[in-house]
């Protein structure tokens, strides 16, 4: 079956082997105490666990404006309009820079320990949007065949032991990598302000009152779905209404996504993985106009999300990877723009992660035939790391194969 829709401003509930997920909208609303639920205090075992906040920059972001190779001249003269000078950059290195945009993140770093990985792909690249995302969400090349890869990875962690708070989407559209058949997600769409709208009522509740299905039917399981949505939805307003941050977020879309995220963490309702996306990065015509706005709203609210959650018990293990679909080519197009590309490097920050350049270099002197740079790194090494260093669990089984694992999350505190 596909995602059952109830009234809009009742929760969404995925049929049994899909989704669950939860409509939040923005309203005022007066803030109630933060309660952990036994659940999840139970599965953290008294402490803080590991969570990883994953950014998806939807549409193929420019690694080559985001981490700029501001000394090699093949990069100037392959971007006569779009190239950074040497003088607007924040190096790195004496080969590396982040982009002008990127005005607060190395700033945060001694907070949030930031890095990146570089030339990050898979072979063979498919250059569609949709085929390459289903790759990156699934870690398969067959794209949307069983569960996302969040869904092995607390398959792998967890077992059967479920937890509806555990894997959380802020925004409105799920992302397949969070399928699963056992460990379904929350999701809800952010806006500055948090308030449940509604209750988990009609058809679904009264099938677990009247007491007319049979034990074990799918109208009795959902029934319990509806029962635990309505519990876990409450918990999460619960989180997101009560919630003090240290600093003020931007007023845009990720600002408010990232709060909520912060929200969460520190309320420690459980929640291992909390995904979001930014939308816009394809950038085929006039990107000067595109590109820079996109990186300054990831700045700016990524940023106040690290200086935020610094220093917080409950965010101790917390690592944020921001990653693309594909890249875009070295070269610019008549239109201002770029095109898709091959690889392009992945963003980690947040406390768990190790600060400065991970991975091999993406050489701009070799080219395939498109005229994009070879991938250095297979994402599924990246995803595989997160697996064996985030949440301790076997990869292999999480990303269909073996690896060489990277070093860029710090070790685990206790």
């Amino acid at each position: 079956m596909g995602v059952l829709h109830l009234d809009r401003r009742q929760f969404l509930a995925g049929s049994v082997g899909s989704f669950t997920s939860v409509a939040l909208a923005g309203c005022s609303g007066d803030a109630e105490p933060v309660r952990v639920p036994a659940a999840a205090a139970t599965e953290r075992g008294g402490g803080p666990g590991p969570c990883l906040v994953l950014i998806q920059l939807t549409g193929g972001n420019d690694g080559h404006n985001t981490l700029v190779p501001y000394t090699n001249p093949i990069y100037h003269d392959s971007r006569p309009r779009l190239a950074y000078a040497e003088s607007q950059v924040q190096p790195i290195n004496e080969r590396l820079a982040f982009s002008p945009q990127l005005l607060r993140l190395p700033g945060a770093a001694d907070l949030g320990n930031l890095g990146a990985i570089e030339g990050v792909g898979y072979p063979d690249i498919d250059r569609s949007h949709f085929r390459s995302t289903d790759i990156w969400q699934t870690a398969r090349r067959a794209g949307r065949t069983g569960p996302g890869w969040i869904g092995r990875l607390m398959e792998a962690r967890h077992g059967g032991r479920t937890l509806p708070e555990r894997v959380i989407h802020v925004g409105p559209d799920l992302p397949y990598s969070l399928k699963s058949d056992v460990h379904r997600p929350l999701a809800f769409c952010s806006e500055d302000q948090y308030q449940f709208h509604g209750g988990v009522e009609g058809d679904l509740i009264a099938a677990g009152r009247d007491g007319s299905h049979a034990p074990g039917s799918t109208r009795a399981l959902l029934a319990e779905l509806a029962a635990q949505a309505a519990a876990s939805t409450e918990s999460v307003r619960r989180a997101l209404e009560g919630y003090e941050p240290r600093v003020p977020y931007p007023p845009n879309e990720m600002g408010g996504q990232l709060r909520a995220c912060a929200a969460l963490i520190e309320a420690g309702v459980g929640a291992e993985v909390l995904s979001l996306e930014q939308k816009g990065y394809d950038t085929h015509v006039l990107q000067q106009d595109t590109h820079p706005r996109l990186l300054l709203e990831l700045d700016s609210a990524l940023s106040s999300f690290l200086r935020d959650i610094g220093g917080r018990p409950n965010a101790r293990r917390v690592l944020v990877v921001a990653f693309s679909e594909f890249g875009r080519r070295l070269a610019e197009n008549a239109s201002v723009g770029t095109d898709h590309g091959s690889p392009g490097p992945v963003l980690i920050a947040g406390p768990a992660a190790q600060p400065g350049l991970h991975g091999r270099e993406a050489v701009l002197e070799e080219l395939d035939e498109a005229g994009d740079p070879l991938f250095t790194t297979d994402f599924r090494a990246v995803y595989g790391t997160i697996a064996r260093d985030l949440f301790g669990v076997d990869p292999e089984g999480v990303v269909g194969g073996r690896y060489q694992g990277l070093e860029f999350i710090r070790p685990l505190p206790a």
